[in-house]
């Protein structure tokens, strides 16, 4: 559907074509979101390391 063909339509059946195009690509932004979000994992799951303050001051300590 073209600029002009929009543009021809009523008002209110306007305001509605717009209404379900944008439900339509904000559906689509989520779905590939959470695409993404899932490929991101893997198999071995997430390491996370966490370093007390003590640690961090030893760190720095020996890298000056």
């Amino acid at each position: 559907m073209g600029y002009n063909d929009v543009m021809i339509m009523p008002t209110y059946e306007r305001r509605l074509f717009l209404d379900f195009l944008y439900n339509d690509n904000r559906e689509e932004k989520e779905h590939v979101e959470n695409m993404v979000k899932n490929q991101t994992r893997t198999s071995k799951g997430h390491r996370t390391t966490r370093l007390s303050g003590d640690a961090v001051k030893k760190f720095a300590k020996e890298h000056q």
